[in-house]
């Protein structure tokens, strides 16, 4: 596949004399550059496991402490625990 990129001249005049030196084409040596930087951004990202942010704290409560952020299954509970509260609270009338 052909494509286009604009190098300046300095790095350009560098590629050409490795190249040479090394007795590739310009193309073969390029490509080599870019093969190598792509297997070596992967094995980078295979070896740098992700790591998670810690959870927000909202900064006071009504009662001035601070307030911890829920997990998922926290909030999952306090939601259906609501939910059963209006419920019940709306089969009473």
């Amino acid at each position: 596949m052909r494509t286009t990129i604009d190098l300046p001249d300095s790095l350009l005049r560098q590629a050409k004399a490795r190249a040479a030196l090394e007795g590739l084409t310009l193309k073969e040596l390029i490509t080599g550059y870019v093969v190598q930087g792509l297997q070596q951004g992967a094995v980078q990202a295979e070896a740098r496991p992700r790591q998670r942010s810690t959870p927000p704290m909202i900064a006071k409560g009504a009662t001035g402490k601070p307030i911890p952020a829920l997990s998922a299954d926290e909030l999952a509970e306090l939601e259906i625990r609501e939910d059963l509260e209006k419920y019940e609270r709306s089969t009473r009338r």
